[in-house]
């Protein structure tokens, strides 16, 4: 005949018994050896449980207005009470430790089930964040494989580019262009850089991008205007979205090979 002790094992595992009954799994498992092996079964899949979700501290004053609450008389009228035979009560007993156990389990259920689908709304989001990258770090590859790319670093001309570094792979075939630019000095709200390529002294835009805060940029360039004889890329600082033509001196200035 099954022990009904072996019935709180698992609530006792989660810590969810009252002292008196917690006292008597206690004593039960001093003595039963194949009892203890489930315990520490179920004790090593609680631990499991609560370490499996992010740990989040309670709301400010959660704790107090839950105490609170348990403080605060009920309105419901008491019934009388009833004296249950011995079979009647020992069925409740076993009910209600069978229902606590499968609520807390639910509970539990549903906090990792909260957890993991955090988290893997949270895995949703950084992929989906990547995605962009992956799909350009493709075409850069594919564009670096293509015959006649060529990298075009572009030098400050001490107009304001403050040690920052402009690289531009470029290929004047297939029209496709990268830029890589870093730690160039931030622009002001109404202010944008803008790409040009000078092509026999006639410049015409390609790009008008900004910079995060440290100054980077990485922008990928579908269209390449028409090429001349002497093919020059330059980057000038212009009124936010952009000018027709540039309105400053280029803080720095390429030569795309012929």
């Amino acid at each position: 005949m099954t022990d009904q002790r072996d019935e709180l094992i698992e609530l006792y595992a989660l810590g969810a018994l009252p002292a008196d009954e917690a006292a008597e799994v206690e004593d039960y498992l001093a003595s039963n050896s194949q009892a203890q092996q489930r315990y520490s079964q179920y004790r090593h899949i609680s631990q499991a449980l609560l370490w499996s979700v992010e740990q989040r501290d309670p709301p400010a004053g959660a704790y107090e207005r839950f105490r609170e609450r348990m403080a605060t008389p009920s309105n419901v009228p008491a019934k009388p009470s009833q004296q249950p035979t011995q079979r009647s009560s020992w069925l409740a007993n076993l009910f209600g430790r069978r229902y606590r156990l499968m609520a807390t389990a639910l509970t539990l259920f549903l906090v990792l089930l909260g957890g993991a689908g955090g988290r893997i709304w949270q895995l949703q989001n950084e992929v989906g964040a990547l995605q962009p990258l992956v799909e350009q770090n493709k075409q850069l590859t594919a564009l670096l494989g293509e015959s006649g790319t060529q990298l075009v670093p572009l030098a400050d001309t001490g107009n304001g580019m403050a040690g920052g570094t402009i690289n531009i792979i470029v290929n004047p075939q297939t029209g496709q262009s990268y830029l890589r630019a870093s730690h160039l000095p931030p622009l002001t709200a109404n202010q944008s850089y803008q790409l040009w390529l000078i092509a026999d002294g006639t410049p015409q835009s390609m790009e008008v991008f900004g910079v995060d805060t440290s100054g980077d940029a990485l922008i990928w360039i579908d269209r390449l205007p028409s090429t001349g004889a002497e093919n020059l890329l330059g980057i000038t600082v212009e009124p936010a979205g952009g000018s027709q033509q540039p309105t400053s001196n280029p803080v720095a200035v390429g030569t795309i090979d012929a």
